[in-house]
């Protein structure tokens, strides 16, 4: 009876060990408009798109859960989401988001969520994770008050410092930058 409950945990420890761990994907790197940046012609991302980049995106993946939380909703959130589709594919409804995370409020770090309402991808329910002056501003502000209105999007509040836990073993501390 010993030996065979050695085996159960020994099994058990190798099929734990077999799931991947917790990763992030960059979606982009570049400013907010990313690049080339509209109104310079003569950048060479216009006519040479190995120069093209992305705005400034993160994707978290858990596949032992099959969460995924972006960190930041960018005007290239079309062709992001759709990179993480193709990295780490999702089964369910669209977006296969288990929330956002808002960085900070420089726009293009929440433009893309003009996605997310009944017009495009029509999320229900989706957590989207920000400090309170941003909170407010879309609840506050159209188009988003609508995205918050009709329940497009759920506001979580963020506090500095303050651990939100994703998974049992992941959590994002958001920190104040000056």
């Amino acid at each position: 009876h010993g030996e065979s409950a050695a085996r159960s945990r020994s099994t058990a420890s190798a099929a734990e060990s077999a799931v991947p761990a917790p990763y992030l994907i960059v979606l982009g790197i570049a400013q907010d408009g990313g690049a080339p940046q509209a109104g310079y012609p003569a950048e060479p991302g216009w006519h040479d798109p190995a120069k093209r980049r992305l705005a400034t995106s993160l994707a978290v993946v858990d596949p032992a859960t099959g969460g995924r939380w972006l960190f930041d909703a960018t005007p290239d959130f079309p062709e992001q989401l759709q990179r993480l589709d193709e990295i780490a594919p999702h089964t369910g409804s669209r977006p296969g988001l288990s929330g956002i995370f808002l960085t900070h409020a420089h726009i293009g770090h929440y433009a893309g969520l003009m996605y997310l309402g009944k017009e495009v991808i029509g999320a229900k329910d989706l957590p989207v994770y920000a400090m309170p002056r941003m909170s407010q501003f879309l609840t506050d502000n159209g188009p988003w008050q609508q995205l918050v209105r009709i329940d497009n999007i759920v506001l979580k509040p963020l506090s500095a410092g303050e651990p939100v836990p994703l998974t049992a073993g992941l959590r994002v501390t958001p920190i104040l930058v000056p």
